[in-house]
């Protein structure tokens, strides 16, 4: 009968390899050892082959659960570090929850990486089943370099060190290799007629060349508010999982954005006409209050706080529409709301171009951030506009969105789709992010009731139709 039952326990083993992978030991998954290999599809249907990873310097596997307290962590760290960074090195998040639930899953969670539904039973391969988070660490040739299950606080100090280990490592090898130097004929003398030389006074600046010019806007009578014409239009609205994964044609209606954040002297000027909606440091009774509060989070900012010209912080998204609401009001027939997903990316990349921040590819000329802020807000107009000749669309302060799909043609909606109740999104990063914050595709769900000292928004005069 022992016999019998071990043949029929062989032959189930059998064809169950036939249909997944075979168990790998854990002690098969150790340093210098080669990595299993795989292939999964990604929610677009793309294909995640490790195979064709060979040649890479840091490929990062994190099997999670998407229901798991320290999973959530481990995502979140992994996230700032696929951000920092994202030239080096490619993170596959991968978890054994249905595919459906996996898609919502990553377009709650807006991460720099690629989130896969593992249909493959890949978890098999790398000892991922009971006991989740797990990390593997492959470098260059598909060999493993680091393998841990269970995210603890000393993973993401360990993670973070071993990533740098490598990358100087492998630009070490870089460095090394010979390249031959390949040096083209001589070309034979071209005889160019000289320039005539035009007299310049001494000390004129020499001229640079003309800036394209910027449409005259809108001023708001009550508050003093710019306003700069949008023209709408269809472009490529960036997918939030990454600067590198496909997004979707979206068009926008025309509308008028606004130049600046909005500052604390107008938003000042809509508490004192209504008594109410105060930002978080000016509430009586809070104990976030700079004058008689306990806490000290928004102290840190000084005079810049309460300067007139700075945006104002510590406003929640309810706030910001009753004091959009407040304005349409003043108006006497304009509409004044927050700008959707659409319209704010289509207007931050200057009309949908190809930039990878408000108005250009270097950070500093446009945005303030936590590398160059000197943790403070500054200022609206102080960094250098975009080509629409809107000032601070990255940095500074976090920008509310508007519930999703306001603005947008009736034939492509919004690629984010409808704002979930509990949740709104936030783009543009803020004087306390990283510098990646004010790519032009970075998103955040927040509560709507949220309030903090990075965080306030701008309006859009809404066109009439």
């Amino acid at each position: 009968m022992r016999i019998i039952t071990k043949i029929c326990m062989a032959l189930a083993f059998t064809i169950l390899g036939v249909f997944v992978y075979p168990e790998i030991s854990h002690s098969q998954l150790v340093s210098g050892s080669l990595a299993p290999l795989f292939t999964l599809k990604g929610l677009d249907n793309k294909t995640f082959n490790l195979g064709v990873m060979k040649d890479k310097p840091l490929t990062i596997l994190y099997f999670f659960d998407m229901g798991s307290q320290s999973s959530e962590k481990g995502l979140n760290s992994l996230n700032a570090l696929a951000r920092k960074h994202k030239m080096d090195i490619s993170v596959w998040a991968i978890t054994a929850a249905p595919r459906e639930k996996v898609a919502q899953f990553a377009a709650m969670h807006g991460v720099a990486f690629a989130i896969l539904p593992d249909d493959e039973n890949v978890n098999a391969l790398y000892q991922a089943r009971q006991i989740l988070p797990v990390v593997c660490i492959i470098s260059t040739g598909l060999k493993i370099a680091y393998y841990e299950q269970g995210w603890r606080p000393t993973t993401e100090t360990k993670l973070t060190e071993l990533i740098e280990q490598v990358l100087k490592t492998q630009a070490k090898l870089d460095r090394g290799k010979s390249v031959p130097i390949i040096k083209p004929p001589p070309k034979p003398p071209v005889s160019v007629p000289p320039k005539p030389q035009v007299p310049v006074p001494v000390g004129s600046p020499t001229p640079l060349p003309a800036p394209e010019p910027v449409q005259s806007g809108l001023t708001d009578p009550t508050t003093g508010m710019a306003f700069m014409p949008v023209k709408g239009g269809c472009f490529e609205m960036r997918s939030p999982l990454g600067e590198n994964m496909p997004g979707q044609e979206v068009c926008v209606k025309d509308f008028s954005m606004g130049k600046y954040e909005v500052t604390v002297g107008e938003y000042r000027k809509f508490t004192k006409a209504t008594g109410g909606n105060y930002p978080q440091w000016e509430e009586v009774g809070s104990k976030y209050n700079v004058n008689t509060g306990s806490d000290n989070h928004y102290r840190k900012l000084k005079n810049a706080l309460t300067d007139d010209r700075n945006p104002v912080v510590g406003i929640s998204w309810f706030n910001a529409v009753a004091f959009a609401d407040w304005l349409s009001r003043q108006s006497g027939g304009r509409v004044y709301r927050l700008p959707s997903e659409a319209e704010w990316e289509y207007s931050c990349r200057s009309g949908g171009k190809d930039f990878k921040y408000c108005g250009g590819d270097a950070v500093d000329a446009v945005a303030w951030n936590s590398a160059n802020s000197g943790g403070t807000t500054h200022r609206v107009g102080q960094k250098s506009a975009n080509g629409l000749g809107l000032y601070d669309m990255g940095g500074n302060v976090w920008e509310w969105m508007d519930i999703d799909g306001a603005g947008t043609s009736d034939q492509k909606q919004d690629l984010q789709g409808p704002a979930k109740s509990s949740t709104r999104v936030i783009r543009g990063g803020g004087w306390d992010s990283d510098p990646v914050n004010a790519f032009s595709y970075v998103r955040e769900f927040v509560t709507p009731g949220i309030r903090s000292k990075d965080l306030g928004f701008r309006l859009i005069l809404q066109d009439p139709d």
